[in-house]
């Protein structure tokens, strides 16, 4: 096993506006969702713990209980390879478990293992937090936890909407942000090779199995 220096945490809340006005810059709306239907040029569905399906504008997703450890995602399909960062708005509409919604995927390698990152809102622990694991090519193993960190709490998540972002446009360092939460960067020791893997999007996740309920994701915006 290798072993892997911890991430030298930032708290930058107090400068989340100027953040989100540099980031801002290279912003483009990947989908709203308007169109009434998952748009195979868009998105490729993968897992089967969720019914995916569009309402009223927004990407539903009803997660199944008794799915232990696996998620549903929409992965975006359009140039992957390219996308520097994703916001999106999610709104955890019910929940039972340990359900989260998320935004994630792979963002690099580090020697010949995976950077993955996710940002998720977790009713169950009322937190949003966001996390970088080192997963072992060929099997996505955990190996080691890079970085955790809990968002300020609000008072409820449920049924609250919440725009998220996730940008790792630096090899040295990415930025997680919660809109009206604060904003917080995480500087690796090295820096990351760009990665042959471009599995990232957004969707949900029960570790337990126990977890289900209903998720709309809206507005995702990637950054190239």
């Amino acid at each position: 096993m290798k072993k892997v220096t911890c991430f030298v945490l930032a708290i930058c809340a107090a400068v989340t506006l100027s953040f989100c006005a540099q980031a801002h810059a290279g912003w483009v709306l990947y989908d709203d969702f308007n169109s009434g239907t998952i748009d195979p040029d868009l998105w490729t569905v993968w897992g089967s713990s969720a019914i995916v399906s569009i309402q009223n504008g927004k990407a539903k997703f009803v997660h199944q209980p008794g799915h232990v450890g696996l998620s549903t995602f929409l992965l975006i399909k359009t140039t992957p390879n390219l996308v520097k960062g994703i916001r999106a708005t999610i709104t955890v509409k019910s929940s039972k478990g340990d359900l989260r919604a998320r935004v994630a995927g792979f963002i690099g390698k580090i020697n010949e293992d995976y950077v993955f990152q996710q940002i998720c809102v977790q009713p169950a622990v009322n937190k949003i937090w966001a996390d970088l694991d080192l997963e072992t090519a060929g099997t996505f193993a955990s190996i080691y936890s890079l970085f955790r960190m809990d968002f300020r709490n609000p008072m409820s998540l449920a049924g609250k909407v919440f725009t998220v972002t996730a940008i790792f446009s630096d090899p040295k360092k990415v930025n997680f942000a919660t809109g009206g939460l604060g904003t917080v960067t995480a500087e690796l020791p090295r820096a990351m090779a760009k990665s042959d893997n471009h599995f990232m999007g957004v969707g949900t996740r029960s570790s337990s199995g126990d977890g289900s309920g209903v998720v709309y994701f809206d507005n995702v915006y990637v950054l190239y």
